[in-house]
């Protein structure tokens, strides 16, 4: 799971926080998460993302890298201040190597009731969980946090 990339303010054309789109900086915090998930041999079979503008653009600049046709923007991870209930979205992408992108702190929040280690979820933030099926439950793996190009 991850936190969408920075994206512009509000003004201008902007009048709506949904409405806010990435930012150059976003779109190299992207390459960068690429770059090191590509580091790792990361396999990314879908992409659920928040229908804010700014995760919709994070998800489909990643997903277009991983090779995929689509993403699915949810309602589920829209911004609310809490714990999204992500159980729908899992139940439709059964065994599914799948990558949710939202906002702060609902992401962060989420990561932490999963066992994630605190830490300060900056834009393009992604945290790595496997599912343990002896256990049968979410395992922390890593987390990755982009790269600042020199």
């Amino acid at each position: 799971m991850m936190r969408h990339a920075e994206a512009c303010g509000l003004g201008g054309d902007i009048q709506s926080d949904r409405d806010r789109t990435l930012t150059d900086r976003g779109i190299e915090q992207m390459e960068s998460i690429f770059s090191q998930l590509s580091d790792k041999r990361a396999v990314i079979d879908a992409i659920v993302c928040s229908p804010y503008v700014r995760c919709v653009q994070t998800a489909v600049h990643l997903g277009q890298r991983f090779g995929l046709a689509e993403v699915y923007p949810n309602p589920i991870l829209a911004p609310f201040g809490g714990v999204p209930d992500i159980g729908p979205i899992l139940d439709q992408f059964l065994k599914k190597s799948l990558l949710l992108v939202g906002h702060h702190p609902d992401i962060g929040l989420l990561a932490h009731s999963l066992n994630a280690p605190e830490m300060n979820f900056v834009t393009g933030t992604l945290v790595w969980f496997r599912w343990d099926p002896y256990d049968r439950q979410w395992r922390y793996h890593l987390t990755l946090v982009p790269r600042e190009r020199p």
